[in-house]
């Protein structure tokens, strides 16, 4: 985990002077851009050296922040007939549009090694209800033990929360 020192504080009732401000701010803007944030709420600076007051950081590889990579859905697929998840499908929407039902299976983490905090959201599109199943030893949890989509147009989304554990949540039904 990475730190941040501040040379200049301040505490209550102390008239700041706006040139400390303005270094302050620098710094800790610089470290942010510079840092990854951890789902557990850790900042790690990567290769970042801070020494004597100033912040240098690491950059992401391609030099580029998106949304994929500060886990945003960005991404929608659309299926058309039941399918396992694969890697690609985290940070994603998928459109499931099929006249009759469709099973969406969520595979073991030795199969397909999805990060812990990965999210997939779905709408149902079509007529066909979309069912939810783990594979031989993935766990799922929801409400009541719901796995189906409730109703056309209505949605769902899955959250890994451990190595072979998902929450299922959304307009679910049994």
């Amino acid at each position: 985990m990475a730190t941040l020192n501040i040379t200049n504080t301040f505490s209550n009732s102390t008239v700041a002077n706006a040139n400390e401000v303005n270094t302050n701010f620098g710094d800790v803007k610089t470290f942010v851009e510079g840092s990854l944030v951890h789902a557990d709420g850790t900042v790690q600076a990567g290769s970042s050296a801070i020494a004597t007051g100033a912040v240098t950081t690491a950059k992401i590889a391609d030099d580029a922040v998106t949304a994929a990579k500060i886990g945003v859905l960005t991404n929608t697929t659309a299926k058309t007939d039941s399918f396992t998840l694969a890697l690609g499908d985290e940070n994603t929407t998928i459109l499931c549009d099929k006249a009759t039902g469709m099973t969406v299976t969520i595979p073991l983490n030795s199969s397909v090694a999805f990060a812990v905090g990965s999210q997939i959201s779905f709408v149902q599109l079509g007529a066909g209800q979309v069912t939810f199943a783990g594979a031989g030893g993935v766990t799922l949890n929801s409400d009541t033990s719901k796995t189906k989509i409730l109703v056309q147009y209505g949605v769902a989304s899955l959250i890994k929360t451990a190595t072979n554990t998902w929450v299922l949540f959304g307009q679910l039904t049994a």
